[in-house]
Formats: structure tokens, C-alpha cells, sequence
């Protein structure tokens, strides 16, 4: 089956050769460098990864090699940007095994992602609690005695 981009829940802003990407349903950024953004934008159901590879060998001018494509698409997937396809079990390996099955590939395809506050987190202090006021403390003046 063909690779498919989610493009649903998402937010996406090209910044030079980047791509963010930002995943509404789960709260995260992803930063997706030159060849990951571009495997992202044309990963459309319809294009297969020997023309995503071909496609992106010459408008990129990266090296024509599968593997390159390959290591962008497990890494969408690692972050939940492909659309699942119905009848096949997600592709669940390690890091380790990416590594040595793409070598380098997933060096150059790599992608970088926070997770973003929630609204009640970004408004919370946490156990830190409100800054400090750092202005000098007055000395108080003394209780002066009651008249009779």
C-alpha cells in the first residue's frame, strides 16, 4: 500500500527547508527537516516510495536510495503522522533495529518533537510557585501604646 500523510488534526507551517507540524489530537510539534517534510507533503496514497524516491533524488538532490525514504516514513510514523492503514499491524521496531536497518538514512531524515502545555499547565506554577517579589522589606514600625 501506498504511504498517506495524515492530514487531518494538523497544523503545518513550511519555515525554509523545515516543515512544523503540529498534531492537534496528541499536543505535539514536530520539526521535520528537508527530506522528512517532503516525504510528508507527497506521501499522498497515490505516490509509492520508489517514486517518492525517485521524485525526491531530483528535486532535493539527495542520493536515489529507498532506504532514505524508507527511514522518513518510519519516522512519521513514530509520530503518528501516517495514516494507518486498515488491514496491516503497525510497524512497531525498536530504534536500535531503525538504525541498523536504515544506517545513516535516519540520520538525514530525522525528526524533533515536544510536546506542547496544555493550557492549565502553562498557566500553573507547579511546585515552584509565584516568582519572588525581590524588592527589600521595609522594616516595620514599632506598635505605638494605647492611650488610656
Amino acid at each position: 500500500m501506498n504511504p498517506h500523510a495524515r492530514r487531518a488534526d494538523v497544523i503545518v507551517q513550511e519555515v525554509g527547508p523545515d516543515m512544523l507540524v503540529y498534531d492537534e489530537l496528541r499536543d505535539q510539534a514536530h520539526s521535520l527537516n528537508a527530506v522528512t517534510g517532503y516525504v510528508y507533503r507527497n506521501a499522498d496514497g497515490v505516490n509509492s516510495i520508489a517514486d517518492l524516491t525517485t521524485r525526491m533524488s531530483t528535486e532535493l538532490g539527495v542520493p536515489e536510495d529507498p532506504r532514505l525514504t524508507e527511514a522518513a516514513l518510519w519516522e512519521l510514523e513514530r509520530v503518528h503522522l501516517l495514516e494507518a492503514d486498515a488491514g496491516a499491524a503497525p510497524r512497531e521496531i525498536s530504534r536500535r533495529a531503525a538504525v541498523r536497518r536504515f544506517g545513516a538514512a535516519l540520520a538525514a531524515a530525522a525528526v524533533t518533537s515536544i510536546v506542547a502545555p496544555t493550557p492549565a499547565m502553562a498557566k500553573s506554577w507547579g511546585n515552584m510557585g509565584p516568582p519572588k517579589d525581590n524588592k527589600p522589606k521595609q522594616p516595620k514600625k514599632p506598635k505605638q501604646p494605647k492611650k488610656p
